[in-house]
């Protein structure tokens, strides 16, 4: 059995090999085993190429995780409209699912939430938004 498949390069990326390789320890370093098959895009680059991408990979679970930080909104934005469709078009042998990291997001968290979309057989065609922590203790109570 062979553990999902990080496509893509940055902080992001390298959060989320950490992860499968049970470094990050968010889930008890138990994700290789549960995440096999599954395919993380990060994408970078035209938009359609990366249309093309997802549907040409082959694996039961895809999520692409859309750095906002690196990331122009227009195609953020053009890219996230196409989830709920490519999902419609790929299943039902097929999830396809999207996490968007704001700017300034914690990679453990975006991690954290690519695991989530991995793992949930039932779930395709979600969209996890990931903002920044908050910080100021004032803002809690």
């Amino acid at each position: 059995m062979t553990a999902a498949v990080v496509e893509g390069t940055g902080d992001l990326a390298t959060a989320l090999r950490a992860l499968l390789a049970g470094v990050d320890g968010a889930d008890g370093g138990a994700l290789p085993s549960l995440l096999s098959s599954g395919h993380i895009l990060i994408p970078s680059g035209d938009i359609n190429a990366v249309v093309d991408r997802v549907r040409a990979v082959p694996s039961s679970a895809t999520v692409i995780v859309l750095d906002g930080a690196a990331t122009p909104a227009f195609d953020a934005h053009l890219l996230l409209a196409a989830i709920e469709p490519l999902a419609i078009e790929a299943a039902p042998q097929r999830r396809i699912s999207a996490v968007h990291a704001a700017p300034n997001a914690d990679p453990a968290d975006v991690a954290a939430a690519t695991a989530f979309l991995l793992r949930a057989i039932s779930v395709t065609g979600q969209i996890i938004r990931i903002d920044p922590r908050v910080t100021d203790p004032g803002l809690h109570g």
